[in-house]
Parts: structure tokens; C-alpha cells; sequence
């Protein structure tokens, strides 16, 4: 189905409805096109919060990004994994705005086919600002685009903005643990608050328990997972998904028709983050860091061998004092230490000549091994007595019966 672009808007209006046109990938007859009769609906790649909280200061690194290029300004929501890498989604960064983003359910786009459509802006076209409020907000500049142009982006709507200067000094970790239904997310972003759609909004806004309702494949593709309506709208594309402070996915678009986002029954679709464990790789590599995942120690530390004065300088969290480096892990990490060396509180440092002296005692033992030709000692010795005095009385009481 093609949608026909709208009559010109009244000149009071135009500014307000390009805008939503830009977020959501499309033109201005974005909001008219209705689903012919018989055809499945299908999602649209958009992506304000609805129902949200006015976000914190300590919530900056959820970023607005503006794309400008060929066609009216594309306006979305990203979020800095590192101090110069942003995390967003691809449409929000591409050149072709003339029409409405529709994917299927298997994740093909049902309107893109050709290659020109997915090639993004140059990144001197894109701009970073950061801050809760826009009017005091810093901008800083794009120096590359990571993406995958091979991939459909109802399936990979996924992009990282690697930024000319650091943003923040903030560290976000990436989950690679596949969401479950029922989790629960956090979101900001900058998109319209309400669907009258008046202007976009001069502050960012949060919604801190978005339920996920449904995981693809299914109605939405592998690689997605989706939360219900009347939470999230036009221009919240890009937003991060974060569970206990991880990124778990970037707001893709809106499911069902019409696009009206006060919708209950509506879908809003993520592209999860551990499907994209090259591409983050490949975004990383390109600010020489190395990605940093939930669960792991975070990678800018000091690598094995390294100098240290503390534990919480080393990757591996110990520090060899005496040699002042950074001790590799071993112990539950699996890691085998070099000749020469013995594992002591998970980290290898190097062996002693002599054995490691006995443990303390540390109260009443059940049962001790003596080694053999070694003389008993004194309390020994009055056990085995009283268990020799025991046995004569028994039998003698035995002998009198």
C-alpha cells in the first residue's frame, strides 16, 4: 500500500507536523494512510512517552540527535554507551524521508527495497546534544556512522553514532542475555508527550517500568521484542531500553494502525541489542575500546601486567602489590597460570619457595590425619585411656551378670 503525501498544511502548523514527518521516517501523510481492506497491518518505523516523569540531570546520557541532509530534519532519541559513542536506531540517520517505513512480521520492509534507501546521512549531518533541557543543552558533533546497510532495518534498526569529542564520562553496560516477557524497562527519550502533537517537547521525559510483552519471532521478528501501547510515540526513536541499568534494546517503531500512539493494543517494537554483537563490536573497535557486557569486568581497566597500585585498577580486580602489575585472573575464571606461578584469591602471583604455611586452627576438628611414625600427643593419648577404661568396666559388669 503507497500512502498519497497530504494537501499543504496551514503555514502555523507546517513546522510542527514536518517534524513528526522526520521522526517517524516519513511524510507528512504519515498519520492518514489507512490499511486497505484485506491486507495484514503492518508496523511502521517510528518512534514521544506518554505518561512519563520529567528526566534527571543523572539521566543525560539519554541524548537528542538531529539529522539533517536532503529532506526536513529527522529528530530522535539515542543513548551514550561510552563518552564518545552513541547508540541509536538507523532510521533515524537515514537519507530517505519521503515515505513511510513499513515492515512485516518477518522483518522484511514491505516498501524498501532498493539500496538507496538505506544509505545514511554523512555524519557532518549529524548532531549530538546533550543535557535534560534544551535550551541549555551542549552539542557536539558526529565523526562516523556504524550501521549495517545489508540487513532490512525492520531487523536491524540498530546504528551507532561515534561522536568527534567525548559526550559524558559515562559507561553504560550491553546485556547479552535475551529478554524475557515480563521484564520490565526503563525509558527517555524526546519524542511527543501526547498525540496532539503540537511540538516536540522541551525537556526529556521517562517512563521507569514499561512492561515487554511479546519477543520475536512471531508478529514481530527474531531479534525484537516488543511493550505495549500508550507509552511510547513519534520521536522516541532511538531511546534505549534499559533493564537494572543495562541496555537491553533501541526503540524501533510503533505496530499497528492507524500510528496513533495513545493506543493501548499498539505494539512498540526494540531491536535487541545482544542480536547485534558484531555491529557493537565493529562500533567499538571504531573508538578503541572493547565492548563492555553485564556481568563482566569493564574492559578500559588495566589489562594483565600492567601497572597498579590497587585492585580496582586491574581487569582482572587483583593487584599484585609486591610486583605493582595487574595479577591475571584464575581460580573460577577457568585460567591456568604460567609455570612459575599458583593461583591465591583468584588472580596468579608468583609461587613461594617454601609451602604456604598451616591454617589457623580454627576450633574442634572432627577427625585429623597423623602422618605415620609421628608420636601421638597428650590429649590423644587420654582419649584412647578413657576409651580403655570404659571397656574394662563393661566387661566386668558383663563377667558379674
Amino acid at each position: 500500500m503507497s500512502c498519497s503525501p497530504m494537501s499543504s498544511p496551514p503555514r502555523a502548523v507546517h513546522a510542527a507536523r514536518s517534524l513528526w514527518g522526520a521522526v517517524v521516517l516519513a511524510a507528512l501523510s504519515a498519520a492518514s494512510c489507512s490499511t486497505a481492506k484485506g491486507e495484514e497491518p503492518v508496523g511502521r518505523a517510528s518512534a514521544a512517552i506518554l505518561n512519563g516523569r520529567p528526566s534527571g540531570a543523572d539521566e543525560d546520557a539519554a541524548v537528542y540527535i538531529e539529522t539533517l541532509g536532503e529532506g526536513n530534519p529527522l529528530r530522535c532519541s539515542g543513548y551514550l554507551v561510552a563518552p564518545g559513542l552513541v547508540m541509536t536506531a538507523r532510521h533515524c540517520l537515514l537519507k530517505r524521508r519521503s515515505i513511510d517505513v513499513r515492515c512485516n512480521a518477518d522483518g522484511s520492509s514491505a516498501n524498501l527495497g532498493d539500496d538507496a534507501d538505506l544509505r545514511t546521512e554523512a555524519p557532518e549531518q549529524v548532531s549530538v546534544y546533550i543535557g535534560a533541557q534544551k535550551g541549555t543543552q551542549r552539542r557536539v558533533a558526529a565523526r562516523e556512522i556504524v550501521t549495517r546497510r545489508e540487513v532490512t532495518v525492520c531487523r536491524s534498526d540498530v546504528a551507532f553514532i561515534v561522536l568527534a569529542e567525548p559526550g559524558l564520562d559515562v559507561r553504560t553496560p550491553l546485556r547479552r542475555e535475551p529478554v524475557r516477557i515480563g521484564d520490565t524497562v526503563r525509558v527517555s527519550g524526546w519524542g511527543y508527550t501526547s498525540d496532539a502533537r503540537d511540538r516536540l517537547p522541551e525537556e526529556r521525559t521517562t517512563l521507569d517500568a514499561l512492561a515487554i510483552t511479546e519477543i520475536g519471532p512471531g508478529r514481530i521478528p527474531a531479534g525484537t521484542f516488543a511493550t505495549g501501547g500508550s507509552s511510547l510515540c513519534l520521536g522516541d526513536s532511538g531511546a534505549a531500553a534499559l533493564i537494572d541499568g543495562a541496555a537491553a534494546g533501541i526503540y524501533s517503531r510503533i505496530d499497528g494502525q492507524p500510528v496513533i500512539c495513545s493506543l493501548a493494543f499498539t505494539r512498540n517494537v526494540f531491536a535487541a541489542v545482544a542480536a547485534h554483537e558484531e555491529l557493537v563490536r565493529r562500533a567499538y573497535t571504531a573508538i578503541g575500546e572493547e565492548p563492555w557486557y553485564v556481568g563482566e569486568r569493564p574492559p578500559w581497566l588495566a589489562a594483565d601486567g600492567a601497572r597498579c597500585t590497587r585492585d580496582d585498577e586491574c581487569r582482572s580486580a587483583v593487584c599484585d602489590v609486591a610486583a605493582a602489575t595487574c595479577a591475571p585472573a584464575c581460580g573460577d575464571a577457568g585460567v591456568a597460570c604460567a609455570a612459575g606461578q599458583r593461583c591465591s584469591a583468584d588472580a596468579c602471583v608468583d609461587a613461594d619457595d617454601a609451602a604456604p604455611p598451616p591454617p589457623a586452627d580454627a576450633g574442634c576438628a572432627l577427625t585429623s590425619a597423623r602422618p605415620a611414625g609421628e608420636p601421638p600427643t597428650l590429649f590423644a593419648l587420654a582419649l584412647a585411656a578413657v576409651a580403655l577404661a570404659r571397656r574394662r568396666g563393661e566387661s566386668a559388669r558383663s563377667r558379674r551378670q
